[in-house]
């Protein structure tokens, strides 16, 4: 049984769902969990939030031709610019959702 009411964001003026600290919630592929222990619930999803600077600084090395670019720092560098795994919580579906982290 719901308690609250899920606000639905494909109806004006929603533009899109936001986490307790008004930042866009990234969670693609979505999954959620509630808890037997806490009973809360847990949506996590990929985030597609890229570090650019990142992508950028590989993309030229390699089309410099630089293909020198060492294993750990290309490593890094990958790293840095990788989607991951995002991770919010809430008492109820309904929100309000806080991030937890990546």
């Amino acid at each position: 049984m719901m308690r609250g009411h899920i606000r639905s964001c494909f109806e004006s003026p929603c533009k899109q769902w936001s986490d307790t600290n008004h930042q866009r919630i990234e969670a693609h592929a979505a999954g959620m969990l509630q808890s037997p222990l806490d009973q809360r619930w847990y949506w996590y999803g990929e985030s597609r939030k890229y570090n650019s600077s990142a992508w950028h600084n590989l993309w030229k090395a390699k089309l410099a031709g630089t293909s020198e670019v060492d294993r750990p720092k290309r490593e890094v560098l990958l790293w840095k610019a990788s989607p991951s795994i995002n991770l919010y919580s809430a008492a109820t579906l309904a929100g309000p959702w806080k991030s937890e982290g990546r």
